[in-house]
């Protein structure tokens, strides 16, 4: 499944080097991991 995300390029960056990943793509799934569906919806993290 594909989302398109909205995402500030300074955030992108952020989360390209605390994940060490390679590719957006990858940061952000490998970021998102982490985030329980409830908290997502919630805005807690």
């Amino acid at each position: 499944m594909r989302t398109t995300l909205d995402i500030d390029g300074k955030l992108l960056d952020a989360v390209l080097g605390a994940t060490g990943e390679k590719t957006k793509s990858r940061a952000v799934s490998e970021a998102s991991c982490g985030i329980r569906p409830a908290e997502a919806r919630s805005g807690a993290h």
